[in-house]
Order: structure tokens, then sequence, then C-alpha cells
């Protein structure tokens, strides 16, 4: 019996598949030729708090005073201090593998996995249907765009985090929710302010999918416990109590609104202090009723063409404007309303020649900082500048808000609200 469906009909799918691997692949070769090698301030924590946890025990890879005393020997040279452990206990146990091997190793392998990350999410970035021209302006996003390359100079986990929440926002469109689930609670455990997607998820008839990502992040919590006991995750979530009291970091958060407004009132000296962060009563209020507006906004968009995806898109941009400790490295997480292609085709065109131009921005930044400190320029420049991802991702929340093409939504994908 014929099944209806022509050879052409398969063969243009995979024909695009072809194509999206070959320029990904293309993409990546020119990020590891022509990406400088930085001292990796990130992956030194990291490798310490996998070190001490193979040595010591998992829980004592969440004490800061510990891990700087374990960078310290491990590093005894360079004078510089390492940051807090921020993932959960499941994400330690890569790390203390890592941490087996000789540092220049464990690096080397860490760099080819953030390139891996950030392959596949190149990936589903050029997967939904646009103009060729649109598709070249994206891939030149990966190879010149600072949220990309950055992410070489800390060698972080924020590539495999901005993964997953575009795989699970991608599956969540679809409406694969077992998946998604899935996704969505190993986001959780990198990072645990994703679990902020659960809102729109509640509010826009996705409960289910809700209530099964936390069930999941639980089960995921408990996996491994047989290596760590209770101790590691009562340090991981009190580390992570003391890091939500402990203000803004300014100058290193480039992207939120309350770190921009904090340093309206403070010296360039102050900005590049991160051990030193800003305790503001009026910034804490400003974090806090930014939440109720952002639900209500969610709340208008239940009824709205395509509501469910645009009201997962806009917690992207709110996260980047409204969480206190989003460093600069955090702006790739942009890249993943591309994956949901929930903007506007005019907005997505302006966002990514936006993010094309931003190759300078970084090295703009440095020079013009060194200025400052120096008295040179005065500090308003340097504020100016430091507003180049706000306004970028200002722009993003106003025209999901604002609505979409006509010509982007599917007439074969029912909206998020609708399904399941």
């Amino acid at each position: 019996m014929a099944s209806g469906r022509s050879p052409a009909a398969g063969a243009s799918p995979r024909r695009a598949a072809l194509w999206r691997t070959l320029a990904v692949v293309a993409a990546l070769v020119i990020l590891a030729l022509t990406t400088p090698s930085i001292f990796p301030y990130d992956f030194c924590t990291y490798y310490s708090a996998g070190s001490l946890a193979n040595d010591t025990g998992p829980a004592a890879a969440f004490d800061l005073t510990r891990l700087n005393e374990r960078h310290s020997q491990i590093h005894p040279a360079t004078g510089r201090r390492v940051g807090s452990f921020y993932y959960s206990p499941l994400f330690l146990a890569p790390a203390a593998l890592l941490a087996r091997l000789d540092f220049e190793s464990a690096q080397r392998i860490n760099q080819l996995l953030i390139l891996l990350a950030l392959g596949g999410l190149f990936y589903l970035v050029l997967e939904p249907r646009r103009p060729k021209w649109l598709l070249v302006m994206l891939i030149l996003v990966f190879v010149a765009g600072d949220p990309v390359r950055i992410q070489f100079v800390y060698q972080n986990w924020t590539a495999f985090l901005v993964l997953l929440v575009a795989l699970a926002l991608r599956q969540t469109a679809r409406g694969a929710d077992r998946s998604a689930a899935l996704i969505w609670a190993l986001a959780f455990h990198l990072k645990l302010y994703t679990g902020l997607f659960l809102v729109p998820l509640f509010l826009l008839g996705k409960r289910r999918l809700a209530v099964s990502a936390l069930l999941v992040f639980i089960l995921l919590l408990a996996l491994p416990l047989p290596w760590t006991g209770l101790a590691a995750p009562a340090a991981y979530f009190g580390s992570l109590a003391e890091e939500a009291g402990g203000g803004l970091t300014v100058f290193y958060n480039q992207i939120s609104v309350p770190a921009a407004l904090a340093r309206l009132s403070r010296t360039p000296a102050d900005w590049v202090t991160s051990n030193r962060p800003v305790e503001s009563l009026a910034l804490r209020g400003l974090v806090w009723l930014s939440f109720p507006a952002f639900v209500f906004a969610l709340w208008k968009l239940r009824t709205r063409a395509n509501g469910g995806v645009r009201a997962l898109a806009l917690t992207i941009p709110y996260l980047l404007l409204f969480l206190p400790k989003m460093w600069d490295h955090g702006q790739l997480l942009f890249l993943a309303l591309f994956v949901l292609a929930a903007l506007p085709r005019r907005v997505e065109v302006f966002a990514a020649g936006y993010l094309i131009l931003s190759l300078s921005y970084f090295p703009l930044v440095q020079h013009l900082l060194d200025q400052a400190l120096n008295g040179e320029v005065a500090p308003l420049q340097v504020q100016v500048l430091l507003l180049f991802y706000p306004l970028l991702n200002l722009l993003a929340a106003v025209a999901i808000l604002q609505g979409e093409d006509d010509s982007r939504a599917s007439p074969e994908k029912p909206p998020l609200a609708a399904q399941g």
C-alpha cells in the first residue's frame, strides 16, 4: 500500500538537517581556532570542588573557604580566589571525575564539552524555518557574538545550562512532556533559578508537566545520596541561601537592571570588587516588585495567540533583567529565544545584528573600564556602554508582550496552553 508520502517530502527535512549539521561543525571549528585560551577562573572552582569531594567528602565542595584553600594548593602562583560551587550534588559527580585527572587534561576535556554543548545549542537555534540570509546572520552570531565567545573566558557550565533550557523549551512547545520534565529537572540542578520557568507552566495549562519536573528534580537530588550522604544537599541549599542574601555584584553583572542602577551611585573601583556585594533595600524592593509584574504579564498572555510559548519566552528576558546574580556570561540564555522563534521577525533580525556587533563589546568595556579606573574618562561613559545588554533584553520583553508576526505561527501546532 502506498504511504502517500513522496521521496521528496522526506528528503527536504533530511537535507535541512545535513546543512544545519555542516553549519554547526564549521562554526565550532572557527570558534576552536580563533578563541584565545585564558586562565579558566570558573573551571578552577569546579576542579577544586571535585578534588575536595574526592579527598575530604562531597559536603566540603560547598564550603567557600575550603575551596579557596584547595585552589591555592593546586595553583599557588595565581593569587586569585575562586567562587562558590553553585551546582547541585548531582553535578558534583562530573567535577569529581574530572578532578581525578591532572588539571591541564581536565581543562581540555571541559573545553571540548563546552564546545559540544554550544554546538547542540547552535543546532537548535537553526532548526526553525527562516530565510537563508537570516540563517547566515545566526551563524555569524555564533562565530562572532560575545555571549558565545565569553564562554571560553570563564569556561563554566553556562553552555550546558542554556542547552538544557533550549531543549526543554523545544520539547515543551512540542507537547513532549515526558522528556521535557526530565530536561527541566536537570536544568534546575544546574541552576536553581531556572525553576522560574515553572511559573508560566503552572499559569498556562501545563501543570502536570510542572509537577512532573519538580518530582524528577527531587528524584535526581536523591540519586547521588549513596555517595554524598545528606550533608552535601544540606550544604548546597545552605550555600544558595547565603548567596541569595549577599546583595548584587556590580560590574560583573552587566545584564540586569538592579546592577545598572547600583553602578550609578558607586565608583568604578567599587564596581570591580566582586567580593563586596551591594546591599540596597531599594534595589531589593525593585527585584521583588518585578515578580508580581512578571506574573501579571504572564496572566495577560494566557488569552493571546500562542500565549504559552510567548509566556515561556518572556521568562528569559525577565531572568536576565532582574536576577541579581546574573553575570555577563549568562547573556547566552538570550539565544534560547531563537530556539522558540518567539520574537517577531524584524526583532529577531535586529537582535541577531546586535549580537554580531557584540564582538567589539567585551574589549571596549575593558578598555573604558581601565581608563575610568585611572581617571582618564568619566564613569558615565562606561555606565552607558554597560546598558548594551539590558537594552537588548528589554527590547525582547516588549516585543514578546506586543505580539508576533502571524506568518511565524505554525498552523499544525496548537498553542502551548491548549496542549495536555
